[in-house]
């Protein structure tokens, strides 16, 4: 019975196509490979798991970038350790469905993307201010397009409530500060304040999709085909 509910559930799941349900399939999928790949490392390996993972994440200057463009789309779906794996899927699905309750599928693809993108930029050329970069490492995460959802929700909903299960029904606005407040600190308390303020500037991309379309500036126009006459 147990096991016939969960393949349903599955198969549901599946099937919806929903765009944060591709996202955690994609980043659970290379978290196993290259953790399988991490195991059966042997000397005679063609490429390190180390090389590989440093590979596809994103460096820390534009220098680096050149040798390896692939990593600006390859970064956000990296992880190395469980826990931080688990907790941001689990954002994102909160988050992310919360979003998808308010606006379309579309909207959602260009904050949590736009978000990764401004997010990642940001990384690359505050890395280059030599205070900023004093400690930088590669940064692989969907941390940047979370913060763009979190930013964007706080001005879709701002009074809007989410049910977690120690702590019962919590604000949006309590969840959003409390979160980007420990990761923001997290950061500097690593003397990584590139990505500290990265995160900051994600975070207000998102406040900012959502502004312009309430002036009427509608941002995912930009990928509509112009019509041949």
């Amino acid at each position: 019975m147990k096991n016939s509910t969960f393949n349903t559930f599955v198969q549901k799941t599946y099937k919806s196509s929903s765009a944060i349900t591709i996202i955690i399939a994609i980043t659970v999928l290379l978290f196993i490979i290259t953790n399988f790949l991490r195991l059966v490392q042997t000397e005679g390996t063609f490429i390190s798991d180390l090389q590989l993972l440093t590979s596809l994440s994103l460096p820390p200057l534009f220098s680096s970038l050149i040798s390896q463009p692939w990593s600006i789309v390859s970064h956000p779906f990296i992880y190395t350790d469980f826990f931080p794996l688990l907790f941001d899927c689990l954002w994102l699905y909160w988050i992310g469905n919360m979003f998808l309750n308010l606006l379309q599928p579309k909207y959602f693809l260009v904050a949590f993307f736009g978000g990764i993108l401004v997010g990642a930029i940001s990384f690359l050329l505050l890395n280059s201010i030599p205070f900023f970069g004093i400690n930088s490492i590669e940064w692989t995460s969907i941390s940047f397009g979370i913060a763009a959802l979190l930013g964007s929700l706080l001005i879709l909903s701002p009074k809007a409530e989410l049910r977690l299960m120690i702590f019962g029904n919590v604000s949006l606005k309590t969840i959003a500060f409390v979160y980007l407040g420990i990761e923001i600190i997290l950061f500097i308390s690593k003397n990584q304040y590139a990505t500290a303020l990265s995160f900051a500037i994600a975070t207000c991309y998102g406040l900012l999709f959502i502004r312009s379309m309430h002036n009427g500036k509608d941002w995912t126009t930009i990928f509509k085909k112009n019509k041949k006459r």
